[in-house]
């Protein structure tokens, strides 16, 4: 066991804060009461949701990578990587599929609205995995292979958004 001032105690507690706080993960007792009541099969069905979750676990990732990277043991550039393919392309590709329709087409809820988010996240459970499978394969050192996974997965976000933009308000 290390000891308490070491680098590797700092970093195992910090590790055990990092994982232990996360609220939406089905260990915490919040996640855990949502799970038991809706089950976990509507977070990853959706696509939204499915790439906000893998954002969460991107950033947890990142953050192990970071304490990794911090004690010497990896260097920068995959931590760098990883921390772009598996939490800032999730988040934002999430937040997008969720904002632009409400951008869009602001106000009460209308059924364009409803058929561009369904557009816009028809791959989301797909991306998320893609992001995150990149972000491993970059920590992996594996750079052709992440970055591949991350083009595939941004290849699918730029159909989905084409397929959202030609979405038109009815003219009834």
């Amino acid at each position: 066991r290390p000891a308490r001032g070491s680098p590797s105690g700092i970093a195992r507690r910090a590790l055990f804060r990092t994982f232990r706080l996360a609220p939406v993960l089905p260990g915490s007792g919040r996640g855990r009461r949502r799970t038991r009541r809706f089950g976990g099969w509507p977070l990853l069905r959706d696509g939204v949701s499915a790439s906000l979750l893998a954002a969460l676990v991107g950033l947890m990732i990142t953050l192990a990578a970071g304490l990794l990277h911090g004690a010497g043991l990896i260097p920068t550039r995959p931590s760098l990587l990883a921390w772009a393919s598996g939490f800032l392309m999730p988040l934002v590709s999430g937040a997008l599929s969720q904002l632009l329709p409400v951008w869009r087409w602001p106000g009460p809820q209308t059924p364009e609205r409803l058929l561009m988010r369904r557009k816009l996240a028809s791959s989301g459970s797909v991306r998320a995995g893609l992001f995150l499978s990149s972000a491993l394969a970059f920590l992996a050192e594996l750079e052709v292979l992440g970055a591949g996974l991350v083009a595939f997965a941004l290849l699918l976000f730029v159909i989905g958004l084409l397929q959202a933009v030609r979405v038109s308000r009815s003219t009834r």
